[in-house]
């Protein structure tokens, strides 16, 4: 197997968050990646631009409005000053076009690779030559102190924009405008540079009671958001998701022409993160890798669709020629690797003459994927005398400390924990080769050379289901800081495992759990670990879910990270307590060949652990299998049934796709005339199988024999719920008014069902429930809850729970009745009472004599 180690992520769900009604596993998602209280998860779904940090708490952008404002009313030359990745060309775009939109004098200035990253004193000279009275930095700037002086010494307002680090004294310019600052108000530090300017913009616009007309620009924000891998959270979330349902119809006229060029269905498909990484974002590197990034932004400004179908193309040849050059380069560091043997140094160090420097960067990346190590790819340019490079790591391995190390070896150097870059003299290649292999051989730990493979949670098999998956579409956009959530699930057979692809590098296989199975898994660039897999060992299984449709139906698919032989571990508590927490409502899409009508009633039937859904008591279609186990286990164990709403019928080529909400029963209705028959069948709607424990047993005795007005003493709360549910449905069927005063939070929308819910008395009702609250006069028909005072002169019930005689206490931990551990299935808890066993969990230790 793979030389990896799993990390868990999960967390402890707080109790507040419950109140929010979402599936423990998003939970446990979202608190991974520190959203972790109610107000951050609000605020992770409420994706509005008009709820964005107001951009006027950023430093410096009143004063750039007004020198703007008054550059713009004086048609004075403006330039916009980028950088050649896609952060920097998408921010020179927005910058141009929405300042041209308001009639200014502007034009932009894209440095060559050659020149170096961020401002130079040549080029803003020339700028100066050309007329420039502003220069707008775009991401690049904060730290360029010499051009920021020479811009002022030469008559140039410079107004920086930029959102990397600050480090050392801010340049001398006339505005400096950065998320990082210290000395403002903006609490959002993570925007990219498109995501800066654009801030900046959008209070200009607002200035000019305009901001509206800005949001136009959010397709470009995204794919600079994007790109420059800043965490997708909170301003960077809100960009990128409305940014990517507006490519689809994006007012960008080169967008337009280049879309159709690289998608199919550019029109209806839905954009994600992935789109703009992998397959939108390179197409505009390559010109700054491997030309001239000038031309991308041209793609961006242009009016003419002649022209941007002509740069469109002209891109789509360039990004193709970067592929050809990066899979070159790849192929001869990996032969270098394999000949001399790299991979069993601490660092892979590759130098060549025939490398670019544009592209050394993504083959230093691909290297250290497969073989997880430091690597460090060179071009040397035997002209000038020095070699330029590009360095990846790994986690556990600060690339930048190691350079900082040796920083006599190099002309200049650069980056930080995770990349960084540098130029060395020729003759020094070899010297850095031999220290940073000694570097990394005494400051990497074994541990840090296991491949990490973080996941979120193990969840049971059944939730790989369209249900649960669909529900992970709302955490999108995915990426970094907002990863696509890895899952495991344990104890599995794989099954049909065969290598697919073109040269047969990937794997495709089967999963199998108790009679469920989930076809076609794709384990990429595993094909060498083929022999190491079989179907008769148990294996655990990492992976990422996708929902893909296939011939008109929806399926959840499962990539797989990675596989390793199965410790047996899965808990049967684990499960019982992962199935009772089943979130509902569920929904899915079934198919049909027949037309139904969204008005039409439907129901779900369960039947030897298959779903059917049934009109008019005929079955028209069926559950997929992982959601059919789920309901069937849940009504086998807990004896819920469940309710079936139609949602929406959408009509395809093939079939009618059918969208359903399953919810668990909660409605009471009854039957019965007599009081016996009333109780029988509230028990089993409320508990099923279970019998009442003995305080209920008490309670409704002295109750329903005319008691009403008893006081419970119960200083641990347990069975009271179940308690108050019952006499407040009885006092239901009978057509009576039952209310509950109470200040806990934790009645909620199933309990309010029952009977009303009040803070305080009101009148009109025949039975009061005062839960933890003293009146100060009770009336005519109470119960009173609490925890330990009692009143004199009505009946008193200890509602403490008793350890029934066959228990004997084998451990330190709180011990519970065994009844009052939900989860376990009904059937369960009564054999367990029945049994002489030890029980242990991680709630309750017990022996049962």
């Amino acid at each position: 197997m793979n030389n990896t180690r799993w990390i868990y992520k999960e967390n402890e769900i707080k109790e507040d968050l419950k109140s929010l009604n979402l599936d423990n596993d998003i939970l446990n998602i979202l608190i991974n990646r520190k959203i972790d209280s109610v107000e951050k998860i609000n605020n992770f779904f409420n994706n509005d631009l008009d709820n964005i940090i107001s951009p006027f708490s950023l430093k410096d952008v009143d004063k750039t409005i007004l020198r703007l404002l008054e550059a713009i009313n004086n048609e004075e030359l403006i330039y916009i000053y980028g950088d050649y990745d896609v952060d920097g060309i998408t921010s020179t775009s927005i910058a141009y076009l929405a300042l041209k939109s308001l009639g200014a004098k502007v034009d932009y200035y894209i440095p060559l690779r050659d020149e170096g990253y961020g401002l130079n004193i040549d080029a803003i000279s020339f700028l100066k030559e050309k007329g420039a009275k502003i220069i707008i930095s775009v991401d690049c700037g904060i730290t360029s102190v010499k051009e920021a002086q020479y811009a002022k010494e030469i008559g140039i307002d410079l107004i920086i924009t930029d959102h990397h680090e600050i480090i050392g004294e801010l340049p001398n310019a006339y505005a400096i405008i950065n998320p990082k600052r210290k000395d403002q108000d903006y609490s959002f530090e993570y925007l990219a540079g498109c995501g800066t300017i654009f801030l900046l913009l959008v209070a200009l616009f607002e200035h000019l009671e305009k901001r509206q007309e800005m949001y136009k620009f959010i397709d470009i924000v995204a794919i600079g958001t994007i790109a420059d891998i800043v965490p997708l959270v909170e301003e960077n979330r809100i960009f990128s998701k409305i940014g990517l349902e507006k490519l689809k119809n994006t007012e960008n006229i080169g967008l337009s022409v280049l879309l159709p060029l690289i998608f199919e269905d550019y029109k209806e498909k839905e954009y994600t993160s992935y789109d703009v990484g992998f397959l939108i974002a390179p197409i505009f590197n390559a010109a700054g890798r491997l030309e001239d990034a000038k031309m991308a932004v041209e793609l961006f400004v242009t009016p003419s669709k002649e022209i941007a179908s002509k740069i469109a193309i002209k891109l789509i040849e360039q990004n193709t020629k970067r592929k050809e050059l990066q899979g070159e380069i790849l192929e001869a560091v990996e032969e270098e690797i394999t000949k001399n043997k790299l991979y069993e140094k601490s660092v892979i160090v590759s130098a060549n003459k025939d490398f670019h420097h544009g592209v050394i960067g993504i083959v230093a990346s691909k290297i250290v994927d497969k073989y997880y190590k430091p690597t460090i790819i060179m071009e040397i340019k035997e002209n000038e005398g020095f070699a330029v490079a590009s360095c990846r790591s790994i986690e556990g391995f600060h690339i930048l400390e190691g350079l900082n190390s040796m920083k006599d070896l190099f002309l200049k150097y650069g980056g930080h924990a995770g990349a960084a870059g540098f130029s060395i003299p020729i003759e020094n290649i070899k010297i850095f080769e031999e220290k940073i292999n000694e570097y990394a051989y005494k400051v990497i730990e074994e541990e840090n050379l296991l491949k990490p493979i973080k996941i979120d949670k193990d969840i049971l098999f059944s939730k790989i289901s369209y249900n649960f998956f669909n529900r992970l579409e709302d955490l999108k956009p995915f990426g970094f800081g907002n990863a696509n959530p890895t899952f495991a699930v344990k104890n599995v057979k794989l099954s049909n495992i065969r290598e697919i692809g073109k040269d047969k590098t990937h794997l495709m296989l089967d999963i199998n759990y108790d009679n469920l199975s989930i076809r076609n898994c794709v384990w990429f660039g595993n094909a060498h670990n083929l022999e190491n897999l079989n179907d008769k060992e148990y294996f655990d299984i990492a992976f990422k879910p996708k929902i893909e449709m296939y011939k008109d139906k929806y399926y959840p698919k499962v990539f797989i990270e990675d596989i390793c032989l199965s410790n047996n571990s899965n808990s049967e508590m684990i499960f019982y307590k992962e199935l009772y927490n089943t979130a509902f409502p569920l929904e899915t899409i079934v198919y049909s060949n027949f037309d139904i009508n969204i008005n039409d009633k439907i129901e779900v039937l369960l039947k030897d652990n298959k779903g059917y859904i049934l009109k008019n008591g005929k079955s028209f279609s069926f559950l997929d299998d992982t959601l059919s186990y789920t309901l069937s286990k849940l009504n086998e164990y807990y004896e819920y049934e469940f309710t079936c709403d139609l949602l929406s019928v959408q009509k395809s080529s093939s079939n009618y796709q059918i969208k359903i909400r399953i919810e668990k029963k909660n409605e009471f209705s009854c039957l019965s005339l007599k009081d016996g028959g009333i109780f029988k069948e509230i028990k089993h709607f409320l508990i099923g199988s279970l019998e009442y424990n003995s305080m209920q047993k008490n309670v409704l005795s002295k109750f329903f024999k005319g008691e009403e007005n008893i006081q419970i003493i119960n200083s641990l709360h347990r069975g009271e719920k179940t308690l108050i549910y019952t006499i407040a449905l009885f006092y239901k069927v009978k057509e009576k008014k039952c209310i509950v005063i109470t200040k806990k939070e934790n009645f909620n929308k199933f309990n309010r069902k029952f009977c009303k819910i009040s803070e305080k008395i009101e009148v009109g009702y025949d039975l009061y429930i005062f839960y933890d609250i003293k009146p100060s006069k009770f009336p005519e028909k109470f119960i009173y809850f609490n925890k330990n005072e009692i009143i004199e002169g009505f009946s008193v019930i200890d509602g403490t729970i008793q350890i029934p005689k066959n228990i004997e206490i084998i451990g330190n931990k709180e011990v519970e009745e065994v009844t009052l551990l939900k989860f376990i299935p009904n059937k369960k808890k009564i054999e367990l009472m029945k049994s002489s066993k030890i029980i242990k969990t991680d709630d309750f230790i017990y022996k049962l004599i």
